[in-house]
């Protein structure tokens, strides 16, 4: 199942699904059709996921939320080059381009712990505490590899891109 949920740019509460899909053995019925789409892989199918949420909402900024599993170097790549603006939770065994070094992001994250700087009071699981942040800029290159199963084996292809700048921030737990 795959399912786009529009949130408010306040308080980040729930509003509505502006997107579902659930994979069938005939295909996946989803909310982007009246037929059915072929069945593709589930990281293939956010970023024609993310297109037709931003055709619903033509002059609106929209922030694409996506957790670990779209930590992909090939999507990410397709991303950009569609224009979309993303916020992305980064897998800590990434390697990135940090000034001008390659590190792991759990390296580059140990390196800014000295430079939060506080954001805002917020509400914690009831309570007030306050919420500090950090970022940097960090580079992805390199090639990608995308993983297909054919045949109940695992293929791996190697594709070259540009390199991608990012703004990486940070923010601990409270």
């Amino acid at each position: 199942m795959q399912a786009a949920l529009l949130i408010s740019d306040r308080d980040g509460a729930p509003l509505c699904p502006v997107y579902l899909g659930v994979e069938a053995a005939d295909g996946v019925h989803s909310t982007r059709r009246e037929g059915l789409l072929p069945r593709r892989p589930e990281i293939d199918e956010i970023n024609r996921t993310m297109g037709y949420i931003e055709q619903q909402e033509p002059g609106h900024k929209i922030v694409h939320i996506i957790d670990r599993q779209g930590d992909s170097l090939l999507h990410l790549r397709r991303f950009e080059r569609c224009g979309r603006t993303y916020l992305i939770r980064g897998n800590d065994v990434r390697r990135v381009e940090h000034e001008g070094q390659s590190r792991l992001l759990s390296e580059v994250e140990a390196m800014m712990e000295d430079q939060f700087r506080f954001s805002r009071e917020i509400q914690y699981k009831g309570r007030k505490a306050f919420q500090y942040v950090s970022e940097t800029t960090v580079t992805l290159s390199g090639p990608a590899r995308k993983q297909r199963r054919r045949g109940g084996k695992l293929k791996y292809q190697t594709i070259q891109g540009r390199p991608i700048i990012l703004r990486l921030i940070l923010a601990p737990s409270p």
